[in-house]
């Protein structure tokens, strides 16, 4: 009837992720769970754990949302440079402009998928680069109402993602 040394650790194990704990520790090193700790100990580390998987689910949803913002770019840059080649003198140049700009957004999109951050900032500077240079070129195109709102509404959406792409770093 003599129990082995691994027969006792196998059954001090952690209730919440199951990892094998030593007799002594209060805390389990894998989870942080305080297995021996006080109920009040526990509620907390409940009450934390469920605070933090509800912001990362309400950042994944911004980061969402920065990355369809970026994907609906993609299409409004293709369709307008489709647009224009037709309205205009079948510049080629343009559609090729419109093209690149298009792919530059899509490849910001996927990218977005594995690294949400650097993808979500270079795409609102490319934005921001696009409106300066469009505002150097043509200045009256920044200044029409429903162009500031729908600047404002993808800035807006980007920086959103962004915000949300640093809270689940700090995750």
């Amino acid at each position: 009837m003599e129990e082995s040394v691994e027969d006792i650790s196998e059954g001090l194990q952690c209730s919440l992720c199951a990892t094998s704990m030593e007799e002594n520790y209060i805390f389990c090193t894998s989870c942080g769970y305080p297995e021996k700790g006080s109920e009040e100990e526990q509620a907390k580390f409940h009450a934390h754990r469920i605070l933090t998987i509800r912001k990362s689910s309400d950042a994944r949803k911004g980061i969402t949302g920065a990355r369809n913002i970026l994907f609906i770019i993609a299409a409004i840059n293709m369709v307008w440079g489709i647009f224009y080649f037709f309205q205009n003198v079948q510049d080629i140049s343009l559609l090729l402009y419109f093209a690149i700009i298009s792919v530059i957004y899509l490849i910001l999109g996927y990218w977005s998928q594995q690294k949400a951050l650097i993808a979500l900032i270079l795409g609102l500077l490319v934005y921001l680069t696009i409106i300066v240079l469009g505002a150097i070129y043509e200045p009256s195109s920044i200044i029409s109402v429903s162009s500031l709102l729908i600047k404002a509404f993808v800035i807006v959406y980007l920086a959103r993602g962004i915000n949300a792409a640093l809270q689940i770093k700090k995750v």
